[in-house]
């Protein structure tokens, strides 16, 4: 398991200092009157942030930190939230799962403290693997997210090797994922 551990100058601190996110998840979710769901399966543990506030409003789910050795998702989305201007849920419904594997995140490693890398088997199942811990967090909570994912879902991640990130999207919507590039 190599790590990936750096200094994040804009939150004067590492990049897995989880005390640090967690302070600032706290600000932000009081500033923006996020409800706070802790998922957790065995000893996983997976913070969900929601401002869902009418089914009527289109709804969209914010996430990242699936590989603890990327943790330019995690605070990018960070970032992301402290622009927010509250006004926004009038619009749509946002929720944030601002750290799937958060005991990778701690450590730097795309593994969690199983072995497991989250994502691997999950949606797209190839390997005929279990869930990671982290993984079945979600899928116990599944028809939750899904209410939050309505509209679509964000999963934030970076290439290690690039100075750039990347991010897989999922909408029911095919006009909007082909209009993204417009």
């Amino acid at each position: 398991m190599a790590n990936n551990i750096e200094k994040i100058k804009a939150f004067k601190c590492q990049s897995n200092d989880y005390e640090t996110l967690l302070g600032h998840l706290a600000e932000e979710a009081k500033r923006l009157e996020l409800r706070t769901k802790i998922l957790t399966h065995n000893l996983s543990t997976v913070i969900l942030l929601s401002h869902y506030t009418k089914a009527s409003l289109p709804s969209v789910l914010l996430m990242a930190g699936c590989h603890g050795e990327e943790p330019a998702g995690v605070w990018g989305l960070l970032k992301y939230m402290k622009t927010l201007d509250p006004e926004i849920f009038k619009q749509v419904n946002i929720s944030f799962v601002p750290v799937i594997n958060s005991t990778g995140f701690i450590a730097g490693t795309r593994e969690n403290i199983f072995g497991e890398v989250p994502n691997n088997n999950f949606l797209h199942n190839k390997t005929k693997k279990q869930p990671s811990q982290d993984e079945q967090c979600l899928l116990d909570n599944l028809k939750i997210i899904k209410i939050l994912a309505k509209e679509g879902y964000a999963s934030f991640h970076e290439d290690l090797e690039l100075d750039e990130f990347y991010f897989y999207i999922y909408s029911n919507n095919k006009d909007q994922i082909a209009n993204l590039d417009n």
